[in-house]
């Protein structure tokens, strides 16, 4: 069944300032996780996938320091047959995972609505894209 929609619920970035002479960054951190299920009690059939996308900018130097952090949270409306949408409430509830095809087909939608909004986020506080943008490269 389909994703009905995506939509984002709340943004937070941070740029820390670094007192140092030298900074070198490290390697950028990136996560998302399915944080809760709920179930929608309409016609048709469907379900709340609530997501946690996080960025994290950590410095290789100075150490222990971060450059900044991207925080979204978001959510994916899925649409599904009464019993599939039965199945997924109790497997959630049971060990709160989502299995097979329809999690990566979740977590695709969450983190192309999340990645661009982090660009966006990046660009205003003046961190490093999240996400490797395409470069032209002359002769």
């Amino acid at each position: 069944m389909p994703i009905a929609r995506t939509r984002l619920k709340e943004t937070s970035t941070k740029r820390y300032d670094v007192e140092s002479d030298k900074i070198k960054m490290g390697k950028l951190e990136t996560n998302i996780t399915i944080t809760n299920l709920k179930e929608l009690k309409n016609e048709p059939k469907a379900v709340i996938f609530e997501y946690k996308y996080n960025v994290s900018y950590p410095l290789a130097e100075p150490k222990d320091k971060k450059l900044g952090e991207i925080t979204i949270t978001g959510e994916v409306l899925y649409v599904g047959e009464e019993k599939e949408i039965q199945d997924l409430l109790k497997n959630w509830k049971k060990d709160k995972k989502v299995k097979g095809t329809l999690l990566a087909r979740i977590l695709n939608a969450a983190m192309t609505d999340a990645q661009i909004e982090a660009i966006e986020q990046s660009k205003k506080v003046g961190l490093p894209s999240p996400v490797p943008l395409l470069r032209f490269r002359g002769k």
